[in-house]
C-alpha cells in the first residue's frame, strides 16, 4: 500500500490512486517509460516472430511462457542446476514395462 505507481497518463491507471501513491506522466512517445517500451517490443516480436499471432483463449498462456523466460534470461549458464534440482525433487512417475512397449 506504501508502493509509488509510476505510469503514463493512461485513464485506465486511475483505479490505483486509491490505494496506491500514483504518479502519472506523460509518455513522449515512450521516451519517459524505455523499459516497458523495449519489452513491449520484444513481447510483440516473439508473438510475431515465432506464433505469428495469437487468440485471445491462449494469450494468458503465451503471456506467462513470455514471462517465465524474460524472468529468467540472466539465469542462463544456472539452468542445468535448476533442471536437474527439478528432476531430483520431482515425484516419481512410475513406468510399466508391457509387452508392446512402456507406458506411464
Amino acid at each position: 500500500k506504501r508502493a509509488k505507481v509510476t505510469t503514463d497518463k493512461w485513464r485506465g491507471y486511475l483505479p490505483l490512486g486509491k490505494d496506491y501513491h500514483l504518479d502519472q506522466k506523460l509518455s513522449n512517445k515512450g521516451k519517459n517509460f524505455p523499459q516497458i517500451h523495449n519489452l513491449m517490443m520484444n513481447l510483440k516480436a516473439w508473438i510475431r516472430g515465432i506464433h505469428h499471432s495469437i487468440g485471445k483463449d491462449k494469450a494468458k498462456h503465451y503471456l506467462d511462457e513470455f514471462f517465465y523466460r524474460f524472468n529468467r534470461r540472466t539465469f542462463m549458464s544456472n539452468m542445468p542446476n535448476f533442471t536437474l534440482k527439478a528432476m531430483v525433487n520431482a515425484k516419481p512417475i512410475p513406468v510399466i514395462l508391457t509387452k508392446s512397449g512402456y507406458y506411464g
